[in-house]
C-alpha cells in the first residue's frame, strides 16, 4: 500500500516540545513516510516552496500560533497542500494579539483541525461557520506529557525561583511589558531565593523589546540561559520554588509539578487560557488514529 507522505514543521521550543510526540509516532509508523522542515526564527525565512514539490505530500502538519508556522501553512495553503493543525482554537488573552491571528488563520487553511478541549473546538467551529468551511473538528487533549523526558542535571544545590518572560505582541507591548518586569523583579525578590531566568522564544519584536527584557538581569540571579532543551526546562521547573512566568507551561506543566500557590501568572498573556483535562493527555496516539483514517476515507483504500 501506498504510504502517506507527511511533512511536520517544529520551529522554536515551544512547538518543536508540543509536535515531538507526534513526529516520533510518525517516524516509527509504517505507515507513514515522515519528512521533517525546521522553521528557525520568524526572521530567517527558512522554508522553500521548492521542498512541498519535491516530496509530492499528502499533509504537513503545523503547531500552534507562531509567524514561521503560519508563513509555512500559508506556503502550504497556495499549493493546495493539506494541512493539519495541531492546538487549533485556543484563545489566550483578553486582547486581539498578532499570535492570535496567526493561529487562527492557520485553522481556518487547514483540512484536520485538532484541539485540545470542547472550548477550543467551539471557538474553531465558529469562525468556521461564518465562511461556511466543512469541519474536521477533532478534540484530542495536549501532547504535552507524551513521552515525557526529564533532565534534572542543571538542577543546583540551593532553592530558587525560575522565571521565563515572552515578549508581548499587543500593540501597547512596550508600557505593558515594563510594568510587568518590574512586577517579576518585585516577586523575584520575595523569599531571598536565588533566580534562574530562561530566555524567551526569539520573535519579530523581540528586537524592539530586548532593552526591557535585560532588565530582568538584575543582580539577584544565580543562572541565565538563552536556551533549554524542554527535558531541561522540565528539570528546573519540576524542583523550583516558585515558577515566575507568562508562559503558556505556567498554564499546561507548571501544575504538573507544583502546587497552585508556586505558580506567579505574570500579566495578562495567560488570562483566556483554560487549564488542560489531564485526563486527556496522549493526544499523540489519537492524532496519528485520525490521520490514518483520513487518509484512508480520502484514497478509498480498502483495509482487509
Amino acid at each position: 500500500m501506498e504510504k502517506c507522505r507527511v511533512l511536520v514543521f517544529t520551529g522554536c521550543r515551544s512547538d518543536e516540545g508540543l509536535v515531538t510526540p507526534v513526529l516520533k509516532r510518525l517516524e516509527n509508523d509504517g505507515f507513514f513516510k515522515c519528512y521533517v522542515q525546521t522553521l528557525y526564527p520568524a526572521f530567517i525565512n527558512t522554508y522553500k516552496l521548492s521542498d512541498s514539490i519535491l516530496y509530492d505530500l499528502d499533509l504537513v502538519v503545523c503547531t500552534g500560533d507562531r509567524l514561521e508556522m503560519f508563513s509555512a501553512a500559508l506556503a502550504s495553503f497556495l499549493h493546495n497542500i493539506p494541512i493539519a493543525h495541531i492546538y487549533a482554537g485556543v484563545v489566550v488573552g483578553n486582547e486581539p494579539t498578532k499570535d492570535e491571528v496567526f493561529r487562527h488563520s492557520i485553522s481556518m487553511m487547514s483540512e484536520l483541525q485538532f484541539c485540545e478541549s470542547q472550548i477550543t473546538a467551539t471557538n474553531i467551529g465558529n469562525l468556521f461557520d461564518i465562511i461556511k468551511k466543512e469541519k474536521n473538528i477533532y478534540i484530542v487533549g495536549i501532547t504535552h506529557f507524551d513521552n515525557l523526558d526529564i533532565d534534572e542535571t542543571l538542577v543546583p544545590d540551593e532553592s530558587y525561583n525560575l522565571i521565563l518572560y515572552n515578549p508581548l505582541t499587543n500593540p501597547d507591548h512596550k508600557k505593558r511589558m515594563e510594568w510587568e518586569i518590574a512586577k517579576i523583579q518585585v516577586v523575584s525578590k520575595m523569599g531571598l531565593f536565588n533566580n534562574i531566568i530562561i530566555g524567551s522564544n526569539p520573535d519579530l519584536w523581540f528586537d524592539n523589546t530586548r532593552t526591557l527584557y535585560d532588565d530582568l538581569l538584575w543582580e539577584h540571579y544565580t543562572q541565565f540561559y538563552r536556551e533549554l532543551p524542554r527535558s531541561q526546562f522540565l528539570g528546573l521547573l519540576k524542583n523550583c520554588e516558585k515558577f515566575i512566568s507568562n508562559s503558556s507551561a505556567a498554564i499546561y506543566e507548571a501544575p504538573y509539578f507544583l502546587k497552585k500557590n508556586q505558580i506567579i501568572n505574570i500579566g495578562i498573556r495567560n488570562s483566556n487560557r483554560t487549564p488542560p483535562d489531564l485526563s486527556l493527555m496522549g493526544a499523540s496516539d489519537r492524532i496519528i488514529k485520525i490521520i490514518k483514517e483520513w487518509w484512508i476515507k480520502k484514497n478509498d483504500i480498502k483495509i482487509n
